[in-house]
């Protein structure tokens, strides 16, 4: 048994970081196993429109796909980044903060944003070989990585906020531990 019983807010927020962290050594492993057949298929998703979208200049189509592949390694980062400092931040919550409104909502949103700004890179990524731009892949996909930004951002506030209160809620109990 834990010696502190998550929420079920803490416990599902930590679930997703700790998939993020896993989707991030999954992308790891992928890049490894078959890095020069996923740069083939964004090539090949670039070729298909070359005439129509980048307008038969190679140059223009050889600069979106290694941007794409530069946004695979980006999702893959964030991944395991944002996971790893969401799950830190899941922890801390659980072990300095009461549980409460506040606590659950910034792990919450931890979890969540692990799992969903890192998307937006990849689909991104996926996306502009086809579209001719990554500009407009990341318009085409801002509905996830605005959201997902907001979520990570908001959580690491509230996180903030959670430890200060928690220590000028308990101010005087930390001055006799002192």
């Amino acid at each position: 048994m834990f010696p502190i019983k998550p929420s079920a807010f803490i416990f599902w927020a930590a679930i997703f970081s700790v998939a993020a962290i896993f989707l991030g050594f999954g992308m790891g492993a992928i890049f490894g196993a078959a890095e020069e057949k996923l740069k083939k298929n964004l090539d090949v998703s670039a070729s298909v429109v070359f005439e129509t979208v980048y307008k038969n200049d190679a140059t223009a189509k050889d600069a979106v796909v290694k941007k794409s592949w530069d946004y695979f390694k980006r999702a893959h980062m964030h991944w395991g980044a944002i996971g790893s400092a969401g799950l830190g931040c899941i922890i801390i919550l659980t072990l300095f903060c009461r549980a409460c409104f506040s606590v659950n909502v910034s792990a919450l949103l931890l979890g969540l944003g692990a799992l969903i700004y890192p998307l937006f890179w990849l689909l991104a990524g996926i996306y502009a070989p086809s579209l001719g731009s990554t500009g407009a892949a990341k318009e085409m996909f801002k509905w996830i990585g605005l959201p997902g930004s907001v979520f990570c951002i908001s959580g690491a506030a509230g996180t903030l906020f959670c430890l200060i209160r928690s220590q000028f809620l308990n101010f005087d109990q930390n001055l006799k531990r002192l």
